[in-house]
C-alpha cells in the first residue's frame, strides 16, 4: 500500500464519501448522514500543552490567572474553534489566541518552537513529551469530548466494489512506531 498525508475538514471528508472518491473517513459521530454506516472509536479530549520556557511557574493552581499571558495557537477556525472560544468565554476564562493553524499538526508544530502554547487533542502527549511541553487540563473543556466515528459509504461496500483509490483520511493523532519512528500527527490517506 502506499500512503498520502493530507488534512481535510469534516464537510470535505462526508463530500469524498457520498461522490464515492474515498471509501471510508474518520469524522466526528455527529456528522454522519444518511448512506453512511458508521462504527465508533474512542472518545477524543484536548488539553493544554505548554513549551518549557512559557511555563516556568505555571501550575494548576494558577493557570486560570496566568492563562490570559500564554500566546496560544490552535486551529483557525470550525466547530472546535468557535466552542473553545465560547466555552472560555462562559467560564470566565481568558484566552489569547495569537496564531490560527490550518491543522492541529500545525499548532503542534507552534509548541514545538517554544514560541506558543496550544489547546491541542490530548494524545499530542506522545509527540509533545514531558521534556518538551507541560501538559494541562482545561476546565472549561471537559465537557469537549469528541466522539469520533470510522464512517463507510455504504452503496460502495454493498456493491463489492472498492474503489482504486480508497483514502482514509483523518486528523488526530497516530502514533506508528514501527512505520514512523517518532510518533506523529497526520492524516493519513491510503491509496
Amino acid at each position: 500500500a502506499r500512503f498520502r498525508l493530507f488534512s481535510q475538514r469534516t464537510a470535505d471528508i462526508l463530500s469524498g464519501l457520498i461522490e464515492q472518491s474515498i471509501d471510508f473517513g474518520i469524522i466526528r459521530h455527529d456528522a454522519v448522514t444518511a448512506g453512511l454506516r458508521s462504527e465508533p472509536l474512542s472518545p477524543l479530549r484536548h488539553a493544554l500543552f505548554v513549551p518549557h520556557n512559557l511555563s516556568r511557574g505555571l501550575c494548576s493552581d494558577n493557570l486560570r490567572q496566568r492563562l490570559g499571558d500564554l500566546p496560544v495557537a490552535t486551529s483557525a477556525g470550525g466547530q472546535f474553534r468557535e466552542r473553545l472560544e465560547a466555552d472560555a468565554a462562559k467560564a470566565k476564562w481568558p484566552l489569547r489566541i495569537e496564531l490560527s493553524c490550518s491543522s492541529f499538526t500545525q499548532a503542534a508544530r507552534a509548541v514545538e518552537s517554544g514560541a506558543y502554547a496550544a489547546v491541542l487533542p490530548d494524545v499530542a502527549a506522545v509527540q509533545l513529551a514531558a521534556s518538551k511541553a507541560a501538559q494541562f487540563d482545561l476546565p472549561f473543556l471537559k465537557s469537549h469530548v469528541r466522539r469520533l466515528v470510522l464512517a463507510l459509504w455504504l452503496p460502495v461496500f454493498c456493491a463489492g466494489v472498492l474503489t482504486t483509490q480508497a483514502a482514509l483520511q483523518f486528523d488526530v493523532f497516530l502514533g506508528y512506531d514501527w512505520i514512523v519512528p517518532q510518533a506523529s500527527w497526520f492524516p493519513v490517506a491510503c491509496e
